[in-house]
């Protein structure tokens, strides 16, 4: 339990500077990253209290990775999944929709559960978009997605979930939902240079 604390300690704080150092990015480093104020309200949303809080900002975790989303003047969700980690699970109908269910169907025994992985990072995503996290119903959730495309758009209410693929040490699936419709912009980095002067 020790180990399990201090590992989501540092997945924390990890977090947290990404955010920082991303939100200086997106200002073109006209805020020096220490000074970003970054909170979370009663359901574990993360969001920005100075000194610029019209960005919204989002934080995923999976295994030793990180994820951060930024967007001036909008909320934003982002999820980001290990698909090499959950190869063998079995799609969970509690979180599909009856059309979720008819898509997944139509797939490949063998590619079923990589399109499940796919849309719950979607899901994962759109839920954190709203600030409902996991309390959301995800079975009453319906995407227009589409089984076996790699990168794609898929409309849910008001948000537009963009799902890209990227293989890093494995292959990766990261889902944005917001209100824009562009696609992403994507930067990875390697963060050990610069955590030490973003603050905590």
């Amino acid at each position: 339990a020790a180990l399990s604390q201090k590992a989501a300690g540092q997945r924390f704080v990890t977090g947290r500077v990404m955010a920082r150092l991303a939100l200086s990015d997106a200002t073109g480093n006209t805020v020096e990253p220490s000074s970003w104020q970054i909170d979370v309200d009663a359901k574990g949303k993360p969001f920005v209290t100075g000194p610029d809080r019209t960005f919204g900002m989002s934080i995923a975790h999976t295994g030793s990775m990180a994820a951060v989303a930024v967007c001036a003047h909008e909320d934003v969700g982002i999820d980001f999944e290990c698909y090499d980690e959950a190869k063998d699970v079995e799609p969970v109908a509690a979180v599909l929709s009856f059309t979720d269910q008819l898509k997944l169907m139509t797939c490949r025994g063998e590619d079923r559960p990589r399109e499940f992985v796919k849309l719950w990072t979607m899901k994962e995503a759109y839920a954190k978009w709203r600030g409902d996290g996991l309390s959301l119903d995800f079975g009453a959730l319906d995407f227009d997605w589409v089984p076996g495309r790699l990168l794609q758009c898929a409309r849910c209410g008001q948000a537009n979930v963009h799902l890209n693929s990227i293989f890093l040490n494995g292959q990766y699936f990261t889902a944005l939902a917001s209100r824009i419709g562009l696609p992403p912009v994507f930067s990875f980095q390697n963060l050990e240079p610069r955590l030490s002067c973003a603050g905590r």
